[in-house]
């Protein structure tokens, strides 16, 4: 359960929502790329982007002095997946989205 508390606490903020939404559309980008899209400062966008990394749902690769994330979704969907498998309404939705995405 601690995982799902985790996971859900990262994605419920509506900034670190957008810089998933940006890591699914540009694929891998440092944080000074992430932090164009923001009013806030390169250091909070970084922390953002740890709470993230944190949660799984990131990956990170230093390379010289940048940062490089990118999504990670098969732990979005193992998370996501496992929490709202213990949903009866959802089993329908879960098994159609499985044959969607073999």
């Amino acid at each position: 359960m601690a995982d799902f508390v985790r996971t859900f606490r990262a994605l419920g903020d509506p900034a670190r929502q957008k810089m998933l939404a940006l890591l699914e559309d540009g694929g891998e980008m440092c944080v000074a790329d992430v932090a164009r899209h923001f009013t806030m400062t390169q250091p909070s966008v970084s922390h953002h982007l740890r709470i993230l990394k944190d949660a799984g749902l990131v990956t990170a690769e230093k390379r010289g002095k940048e940062v490089y994330y990118r999504i990670e979704p098969s732990e979005l969907r193992r998370c996501c997946g496992a929490f709202f498998a213990n949903f009866a309404c959802c089993q329908g939705l879960l098994k159609a989205a499985k044959k969607r995405g073999r």
